[in-house]
């Protein structure tokens, strides 16, 4: 169903009313730079539905001023930044439509104003996205050469490994590797013949 101007302006105030609400809300949980643009933009919103209320009563013959209730934020506070972006894009775009459209010169003034201010509101609120993206400790960023806590040198990687010459704990020279080797001689101490004695007196 098409809208005529008088029931456009009426959904367009209860609009930026909400709006304001919601900002004067919000700046009450955000930082202080923050809460100071919010604020900004809460006085924004409430002047476009004042002068979207003068020209619907220009128009109408009667005032139109819509009881707003108190917006409840449950959301956390970037998810309700995030949001409020896509909401700020929308209206720039619904008063650029309405701007082109407008024959009525007060209207199409405060369509074109709305529309900027509107723009002007998504820009900063990215930027107070972008602010508490920078500002966010990096707890989870370690240095490439620490990223895996348990690595060691190659030199270390087995907690086991020693040097070649130690591999084996049992290894020992050759000298030595059966610890009872002895010289040849000594091999049997029974084997020597007690009897032999030197040639030179065999027959003595």
């Amino acid at each position: 169903m098409v809208q005529t101007t008088c029931q456009r302006l009426r959904t367009y105030i209860d609009a930026e009313l909400k709006d304001a609400a919601l900002y004067r809300e919000l700046a009450k949980k955000a930082p202080v730079d923050d809460a100071m643009m919010l604020l900004e933009f809460a006085q924004d919103e409430q002047r476009h539905a004042e002068e979207f209320q003068c020209i619907y009563q220009t128009m109408n013959g009667c005032p139109y001023a819509p009881n707003v209730q108190a917006p409840n934020l449950n959301a956390p506070y970037r998810d309700i930044l995030l949001r409020r972006v896509l909401d700020e894009s929308n209206d720039y775009r619904k008063y650029g439509d309405q701007n082109l459209l407008c024959p009525n010169s007060p209207l199409r003034n405060a369509y074109c104003q709305a529309q900027t201010d509107e723009n002007v509101h998504a820009l900063r609120l990215l930027y107070m996205l972008n602010k508490s993206n920078l500002n966010k400790p990096e707890t989870n960023y370690v240095s490439p050469a620490t990223t895996n806590s348990s690595a060691v040198s190659p030199a270390t990687t087995n907690s086991s490994a020693v040097s070649p010459a130690t591999t084996n704990s049992s290894d020992v020279s050759p000298a030595t590797v059966n610890s009872s080797a002895v010289s040849p001689a000594a091999i049997n101490p029974g084997s020597v013949n007690q009897n032999t004695t030197s040639p030179a007196i065999k027959g003595k």
